[in-house]
């Protein structure tokens, strides 16, 4: 996904693709999944409201990328 590209606002701002971006460079990756962009989405204040946490979302995320789930 071109994270250059504008869509008209939305969920996936320019802010929250960038943080996308930062958690696939993070985990080593040269692509960004749907996975980055939970973890994105993640970092909005109000995610912990929600009872979703963003570093168990994150070690959740590995774990399911390594095979450990």
């Amino acid at each position: 996904m071109p994270l250059t590209r504008q869509h008209g606002g939305g969920l996936l701002t320019h802010p929250r693709k960038e943080l996308a971006r930062r958690e696939a460079t993070g985990l080593g990756h040269r692509y960004v999944g749907t996975e980055h962009l939970l973890l994105g989405l993640l970092h909005d204040d109000g995610s912990q409201a929600l009872g979703v946490g963003l570093r168990q979302t994150r070690d959740q995320v590995i774990k399911v990328l390594h095979g450990d789930l």
